[in-house]
């Protein structure tokens, strides 16, 4: 490469970690982040200021025709013995606590939660919940997220939805005798 070239993207180098260094303080993040549409800059949080002080929990249910199963949480992966070496069902887990998670500080206010259908959030976990073999046959699921604080015993419920119909796609017009 020649040198001029070189110059340029040492410059343009430069000029990232400085600003890469003052995003780090909040104050300068909201001036920062309107010129950095694309988030080329990282904003790294070593040192939680606000711990994690509650779990979240996702239940589900499913309508067998007009009847409700109790409420339980997904089939997930679970921990083997070897899940410290090798554990290929952390990552569906962890989506679906991030996710429960995100929808639960998502919704501070009234106004955000009757838009909670809406959110990609949402529409994940009611993708998990109809992926679920007892939703094979299930007429209708619900979703709900419950909170625990910490140092708790129990979860409170802090979300349900709406009952979604399913179309299982099993029972087709031909197989039920409807004429087309």
């Amino acid at each position: 490469m020649s040198t001029p070239i070189l110059w340029v993207l040492g410059g343009l180098f430069v000029v990232w970690v400085a600003l890469t260094i003052a995003f780090q303080f909040r104050r300068l993040q909201a001036p920062i982040r309107i010129r950095d549409p694309l988030f080329m800059l990282p904003s790294w949080s070593f040192f939680a200021p606000v711990p994690n002080t509650s779990d979240f929990m996702f239940f589900v249910r499913y309508d067998y025709a007009g009847v409700m199963t109790p409420w339980q949480g997904p089939h997930l992966p679970s921990h083997r013995s070897v899940s410290f070496l090798w554990d290929p069902g952390r990552r569906q887990r962890k989506i679906v606590v991030d996710l429960s998670q995100s929808i639960a500080e998502s919704t501070k206010g009234d106004d955000a939660m009757s838009l909670i259908h809406f959110s990609t959030c949402y529409l994940q976990l009611l993708k998990v919940a109809s992926n679920q073999p007892e939703a094979l046959f299930a007429t209708g699921v619900q979703v709900a997220i419950a909170v625990r604080p910490s140092g708790a015993q129990d979860y409170e419920l802090f979300f349900e939805s709406h009952v979604h119909k399913l179309d299982t796609g099993l029972l087709t017009p031909a197989i039920r005798g409807d004429q087309e």
